[in-house]
Order: C-alpha cells, then sequence, then structure tokens
C-alpha cells in the first residue's frame, strides 16, 4: 500500500518533486503502482532466493527451478503493468516498456 512507500523513503529527491507536479489524485494512483511493483519485487526475490543461494540442486530439483521460472515471468507480466500504468498516468510515453517476442507481453 501506499503506507509500505512512504515508510521505505524510497523516493529521491528529484522524484518527490516530480510527483508533486501531479494532482493528488494522480499522485496516489502513482504512488499505489509504485506499492505494487514493490510487492512483485519482493515476489520475486523470494522465488530467486534459493537459487542464488545455491539451495537448490540442478539435478535434483529441476522441476523446482521451472516452477519458479514460470512464476517469475507471471510476476514479470505483472510488474511491467504496473510500469506501463504509471507512464500512463503520469504521461511519460518515454517510460511506456513494451517487450517484442517476450515471454512478458
Amino acid at each position: 500500500d501506499n503506507a509500505m512507500v512512504e515508510q521505505f523513503a524510497i523516493f529521491s529527491a528529484e522524484v518527490k518533486k516530480q510527483l508533486d507536479q501531479f494532482d493528488d489524485a494522480t499522485r496516489e494512483k502513482i504512488k499505489a503502482e509504485i506499492a505494487k511493483i514493490y510487492e512483485i519485487n519482493g515476489k520475486i526475490w523470494d522465488l530467486e532466493y534459493a537459487i542464488r543461494m545455491g539451495q537448490l540442486d540442478e539435478k535434483r530439483d529441476l522441476e523446482e527451478i521451472g516452477r519458479r521460472a514460470i512464476k517469475i515471468r507471471e510476476y514479470n507480466k505483472q510488474r511491467l503493468h504496473h510500469k506501463n500504468n504509471i507512464a500512463r498516468l503520469s504521461c511519460n510515453l518515454i517510460m511506456w516498456d513494451r517487450k517484442v517476442d517476450h515471454a512478458s507481453e
């Protein structure tokens, strides 16, 4: 939620300055999208953790690694959706992210 975004003080002074340019409703919508991205990033981090730490054996746990890879792909698709919502809300088409021939489409 938005409180999470504020709690972690993730915004640099420049980002705060940019957000202040929007009306309250738009600013809150953008913050909500950012909070969703942070939540998804945490889920991806959790899925990748065991792989990064070498806790999953490539031979014995190949099926689990595959399940995690598919879930990560699904989360990346959601993250792309929220990033593009921010671009749309802020009228920042430069930020628009479109994947071509990519599973995150």
